[in-house]
């Protein structure tokens, strides 16, 4: 910064001045910037659907990691994330990071507070710093948008905390879990989306990877994950209701 020296003004100058630094509307345009409004940003995102109904296609190269252990989906998927953005490291480095705990299917998980931090403290480029939030599901419409910001506009994807295939009689469960009797919470990457949402299951899906498959798949988009609908992701993750995410209903990292 440059400073300058034999600064001389006559006293009413100084006044002027003075008085300025005081109104608000200097005061407001010298204050830092404000952060992305996310919610603003997903309710324009809406907006914009409702009037114009422009579908969506974008499916970010995110690729699958195979979890080490029966409880380091979170782990997996930030490293999913992780090296979609450019960063090497290892699910070992990253469990502990975030506060895994041993190693078994039966042994405690990640919680949802632990894979935000880790993101935003690791994540290259990031479109602001501290992008990473963690939020509840209202509704799949919400969800639609949230995706929408986080991957169609800004190439960020997005993490969900769910019950793959839930016991409650729903219609709906992931993909790579329907045709199993397993049941459990899990957390997956959403790295992909298409269509325009509507309310109805065809209208708009999302693409998901999923470390607990341990496989490498192929589909028509060419990448190693699978679609499924908005209706379905959002059910899967209304069905856990945020369970094991450690800090109450949370259930979306976005």
């Amino acid at each position: 910064m440059r400073v300058l020296t034999r600064l001389r003004l006559p006293i009413f100058a100084l006044l002027l001045a003075t008085a300025a630094l005081t109104s608000g509307s200097i005061l407001q345009a010298a204050a830092a910037p404000r952060a992305l409004d996310k919610e603003a940003q997903v309710a324009a995102f809406l907006a914009r659907q409702r009037t114009e109904a422009v579908p969506l296609y974008r499916v970010l190269d995110v690729r699958s990691v195979p979890q080490q252990c029966g409880n380091y989906c979170g782990p997996a998927t930030i490293l999913e994330a992780l090296a979609y953005s450019g960063v090497q490291t290892s699910q070992t480095q990253l469990a502990q990071l975030a506060g895994t705990p041993g190693c078994g299917i039966n042994a405690i998980g990640t919680c949802i507070s632990a894979i935000r931090t880790v993101l935003n403290q690791r994540y290259q480029n990031l479109p602001e710093p501290g992008w990473f939030r963690s939020a509840p599901l209202r509704n799949a419409e919400e969800y639609w948008g949230m995706t929408g910001v986080a991957v169609a506009e800004h190439g960020v994807p997005v993490g969900n905390l769910l019950n793959p295939n839930p016991a409650d009689g729903s219609p709906y469960c992931l993909p790579t879990w329907c045709n199993t009797t397993a049941s459990s919470v899990h957390f997956v990457l959403t790295s992909g989306v298409s269509g325009t949402y509507d309310g109805s299951d065809r209208a708009a899906s999302v693409y998901y990877v999923d470390s607990a498959t341990g496989q490498h798949l192929g589909d028509a988009a060419g990448m190693n994950g699978w679609w499924t609908s908005v209706n379905g992701m959002a059910n899967v993750i209304a069905a856990n209701n945020g369970y094991g995410g450690c800090d109450g209903i949370n259930a979306i990292v976005w």
